[in-house]
């Protein structure tokens, strides 16, 4: 049978990009389906922004230190909107590169949801193609827990977009993605309240590092609320106020002016794909079920990446996706 693609790979992240271009190389026909920017996770709401914005907090400090070796003291103060639109400004110019990479590849972009048919077909807007074999590698996106006032947080995502810095904030979550922010808000002036559900942050990490770097934050003005989680958020003429509560059923009162959600997970990203009409099957998260070759239930379907339930880094989806074009 003849197909409009050898491959058609819907998500154009990571992974999906790294399968694309390494099936392109070895002579396939690909085409790639995406609703959103180039790049998934890392370059639009991960790695690439959160860096630029790790870089920016750091000049407060380098700006003391300075004073240390002759240089004068310097005033200075942040513009949050000059700094938003120098972070996305780099981000965009990352989309190009990828667009480049994909075209000089020849790998043939659509743009939209890519949607199953059939096991062969994809609709993506109202172009339908066929393809011998089809990659799913559409990421995943933050999940908001069931508290009173949600719809007043935002997520980690978000706070690449905000056009105004906040300058009081709680942070929801003791992992490594709250303890970046509320590190990266504190050191742009924000000032921060952490809330975690555990002793320490870091769980999961050395006992020793979790005590060293939460002492750190403290030292450096972050206010961390352990055995604590948040119970309602309810906006006020003085900002959001979030209600906290400890194991000790205490109760403490927060006054901000947003609420960012970083220990709430992520859930796959497969509800629109139409996989009722495949024979792919998920796990009760929604991650798509797949074997160690990545491929799933349905023959010629495959999946990797943050849609499955497989280890969820930018790094483990590009070289997924190389050994899979490498086999298939």
């Amino acid at each position: 049978m003849s197909y409009d693609f050898d491959l058609f790979v819907i998500g154009a992240g990571s992974g999906g990009i790294a399968t694309a271009r390494r099936a392109a190389e070895y002579g396939a026909k690909v085409g790639v389906a995406e609703f959103d920017r180039l790049g998934g996770t890392c370059v639009n709401r991960g790695c690439v922004p959160k860096k630029l914005m790790v870089y920016a907090s750091h000049f407060p400090d380098l700006f003391e230190d300075s004073q240390g070796y002759g240089w004068s003291a310097v005033k200075s103060s942040l513009d949050w909107e000059k700094m938003i639109t120098a972070v996305n400004n780099e981000v965009i110019r990352l989309n190009g590169i990828y667009k480049g990479m994909l075209d000089k590849s020849k790998v043939e972009i659509l743009e939209g949801y890519g949607k199953f048919i059939d096991a062969h077909t994809i609709q993506v807007g109202d172009r339908q193609v066929t393809a011998d074999k089809i990659l799913i590698a559409v990421g995943g996106y933050p999940v908001k827990p069931n508290i009173p006032g949600i719809e007043y947080a935002i997520t980690s995502d978000d706070i690449f977009h905000l056009k105004e810095q906040p300058q009081r904030l709680v942070i929801l979550g003791g992992g490594y993605i709250g303890s970046e922010f509320a590190c990266i808000l504190n050191g742009l002036g924000s000032n921060v309240t952490q809330i975690i559900r555990n002793d320490k942050i870091l769980r999961g990490f050395d006992e020793d590092l979790q005590t060293e770097i939460q002492q750190a934050m403290g030292n450096h003005g972050i206010k961390i609320l352990n055995n604590s989680e948040i119970t309602a958020i309810e906006k006020t003429d003085s900002g959001l106020k979030v209600t906290v509560r400890n194991n000790d059923d205490a109760e403490e009162t927060v006054i901000v002016d947003a609420v960012s959600l970083a220990a709430t997970g992520r859930k796959p990203n497969t509800q629109k794909l139409g996989l009722e009409n495949t024979k792919v099957q998920l796990d009760q998260n929604g991650a798509v079920v797949v074997d160690k070759y990545s491929q799933t239930s349905e023959e010629n379907i495959y999946a990797l990446g943050d849609c499955t339930d497989n280890i969820n880094l930018t790094p483990v989806a590009i070289n997924e996706g190389r050994a899979l074009a490498d086999t298939v």
